[in-house]
């Protein structure tokens, strides 16, 4: 999570893993976001948490709730703190990053999560529709196109899955929303795809990029498109 308060942007990082070998490259990312910025800072960017959370819906949504108390904390003690809450998660399969523009009222996992649990055709978000979309108000074709532009190997999706991932974006663009905070999701590749410090290099790109986004539009708040109860 990162946060702007006339030159200073925050942001609130949780990154989603587990035990097996490809989610571990989300948990090395984290781990070094500190490092990526001691070396190369961005100016007017301050890191407000990061965080690691198990492959788990009932992790997934204390994170997003702590997400939440600490930018409505941050909120009050600076009331012009903008903020920004990055989410990361790896797609093992896939060649490219991938910004996540979209999240769904959907779960339906394939396997157990790490608590056991397993979702079949399942609302995140009970008395909304299922399989409501819900769009970031991050601009996310800007920003990929900007990314790109930077030679950098990532493209716009409407795809999240509908396990952990999209469990977690889902819940956090539903809380999100009504404060008027991006909030997006990245898919990354795995280290044998993509080397760790081109990795590095990326999420530096990236944060420097939603700088540029953490005062939403009138547009963009127009066409969150918050769901009614169903």
């Amino acid at each position: 999570f990162f946060f702007n308060e006339t030159a200073t942007t925050e942001i609130y990082t949780r990154s989603i893993v587990g035990s097996v070998r490809c989610v571990q490259e989300t948990a090395i990312i984290v781990n070094a976001i500190s490092k990526i910025l001691d070396e190369d800072p961005i100016e007017s960017l301050k890191i407000g948490s990061l965080k690691i959370v198990t492959v788990s819906a009932v992790d997934s949504l204390n994170a997003v709730n702590e997400i939440i108390k600490l930018a409505t904390e941050e909120r009050v003690k600076k009331p012009r703190t903008k903020q920004v809450i990055l989410h990361l998660g790896v797609a093992a399969k896939r060649p490219i990053f991938f910004v996540e523009s979209k999240g769904f009222n959907v779960a339906d996992f394939k396997k157990g999560d790490e608590r056991g649990y397993k979702a079949s055709a399942e609302v995140i978000v009970k008395g909304v529709a299922y399989n409501h979309p819900l769009e970031s108000i991050m601009p996310c074709s800007e920003l990929v196109f900007n990314l790109q532009q930077d030679g950098l190997p990532v493209d716009i999706s409407e795809d999240p899955g509908t396990f952990i991932c999209n469990y977690i974006y889902y819940t956090s663009l539903y809380k999100t929303l009504p404060l008027a905070i991006p909030s997006v999701f990245v898919h990354v590749p795995s280290f044998s795809t993509i080397k760790e410090q081109d990795q590095f290099k990326f999420i530096h790109s990236l944060l420097k990029g939603c700088l540029l986004y953490t005062s939403p539009s009138p547009r963009d708040l127009s066409t969150s498109r918050m769901p009614s109860s169903a």
